[in-house]
């Protein structure tokens, strides 16, 4: 009776030896990713562009503008340099301008600010 005390003590405390005891706060365990927004170094042609030509070209593209896109048309910087006023309103959903894209989910945060930060630079062709 000894000997088998003695052994599963033993067995508990080597069992014990292998799992250890800490404390780990949620940001270490799981750190957060970066959430892909990268609103530095905005330009026209590498982060705009293919923000207007996957979301706005479908109505506002020149080949479909007159027939869904009210006559604006956006797939090209002059065009787009026209309509500059009024594209963040619209995107963002501000009071007074149309909601973009029109019958379609709000564009992300992360589009929204890109766009912002390029207007508030001047919406320079770069």
């Amino acid at each position: 009776m000894k000997r088998s005390t003695v052994l599963a003590t033993f067995l508990v405390v080597a069992c014990l030896g292998f799992v250890r005891c800490y404390y780990n706060s949620e940001e270490k365990l799981y750190p957060p990713t970066s959430s892909g927004c990268e609103a530095n170094n905005v330009t026209y042609s590498t982060t705009i562009s293919g923000i207007l030509s996957r979301n706005c070209y479908s109505c506002h593209g020149s080949s479909v503008s007159e027939s869904f896109g009210g006559g604006v048309t956006l797939d090209n910087y002059t065009d787009v340099k026209s309509h500059v006023g009024h594209i963040y309103g619209a995107v963002s959903h501000q009071s007074g301008y149309p909601p973009m894209p029109q019958n379609g989910p709000m564009l992300d945060s992360c589009k929204i600010k890109a766009i912002k930060v390029w207007i508030d630079a001047g919406a320079p062709n770069n």
